[in-house]
């Protein structure tokens, strides 16, 4: 029965979200038809069980290690990080790639997503292609790629451990000096004091509510 109500209660919140982005977005003609075609794929695919099997492959320990951001959050994390037209925004994490598509339809900007599970990646690559959207998409291990030049990176990382984001924040101070880094759940100082939040706000996940941070890097850092 709890898991019954779990189950109830992730398809109603994905329910309602779904009903505030046509209400919202479908005014945009090819982002409606981007997501029309968008669903009806997913339809017969099952993201979590691509990335299980994905994840089983590699021997990875934990192999239940997705989510995915509602696009009325994803919508209210670019407006309180100011994402624009001029933004540079990257993805580390890109999943089935609706926030990517989302950001640079809605906001117009350029986008970079990171994503290595193959199936996910491809069909992400296929839209992408058939939409001229001109989003980046690349089959990498988010630590193989330079942070230089981006404005924004959406680390959703909740699966994340400590080492790897202590790896993360080491690799950006040495690539990039001036890009917002928008954590959920936790803010980048708590793991490294080089870091400060400058906003933290309430956010809707399927799983509940929780927290979003923009981060950035202290202007005057030990030994700079």
């Amino acid at each position: 029965m709890k898991n019954f109500k779990l189950f109830l209660k992730v398809k109603i919140f994905n329910f309602k979200d779904k009903i505030f982005t046509i209400f919202n977005f479908y005014k945009n003609f090819k982002y409606f038809l981007l997501d029309s075609v968008f669903s009806f794929i997913y339809l017969f695919i099952n993201p979590y069980r691509e990335v299980r099997i994905f994840n089983q492959k590699k021997g990875l320990s934990d192999i239940y290690t997705y989510g995915e951001t509602p696009i009325k959050t994803i919508y209210k994390i670019a407006k309180e990080s100011n994402i624009d037209k001029k933004s540079n925004f990257l993805e580390l994490g890109s999943g089935r790639g609706n926030v990517s598509f989302f950001i640079r339809l809605i906001f117009k900007c350029k986008v970079t997503a990171i994503e290595w599970v193959d199936k996910l990646i491809n069909i992400s690559k296929f839209l992408n292609k058939i939409f001229y959207l001109r989003i980046i998409f690349l089959k990498k291990d988010m630590f193989e790629i330079s942070f230089n030049n981006f404005t924004h990176i959406y680390l959703y990382g909740t699966c994340l451990n400590e080492k790897e984001i202590l790896k993360f924040t080491d690799k950006f101070k040495k690539e990039s000096k001036k890009a917002k880094i928008i954590t959920i759940s936790y803010d980048l100082n708590f793991y490294d004091k080089d870091y400060k939040t400058t906003k933290s706000f309430d956010v809707d996940f399927a799983y509940g509510k929780t927290k979003a941070y923009i981060n950035i890097l202290k202007e005057h850092r030990n030994g700079e």
